[in-house]
């Protein structure tokens, strides 16, 4: 639920950028942007959000979660039967792999 929330907050300002306006005296509708969208500070908070929300964050999370996964095998490796060298190089591998497919 709270995810659903966050979408509808961020997207409600969307719906504020643009008006149906009407040709002077006419029935020819068309879509106009409003103060709003033409505002310079909101362009760059848009901006900035998108980037942190779009770009940032899932890259972060990702390589994140990857260091944490990978820090927690090198844990379970500790055993003096395990060949550390070839399963800590998997174990990387592992991690980096969808690290690189996440922007």
């Amino acid at each position: 639920m709270p995810a659903v929330l966050f979408a509808v907050a961020v997207s409600v300002p969307k719906f504020l950028e643009m008006k149906v306006e009407y040709m002077d005296g006419g029935d020819d509708p068309f879509i106009a942007p409003t103060e709003l969208r033409l505002n310079p500070t909101y362009q760059l908070v848009v901006s900035w959000v998108s980037f942190v929300l779009v770009r940032l964050m899932p890259f972060v999370l990702v390589a994140g979660l990857g260091v944490a996964i990978l820090m927690l095998k090198m844990g379970q490796n500790r055993s003096p039967k395990a060949s550390t060298g070839y399963r800590l190089q998997e174990d990387i591998l592992f991690v980096s792999f969808p690290a690189s497919f996440s922007n």
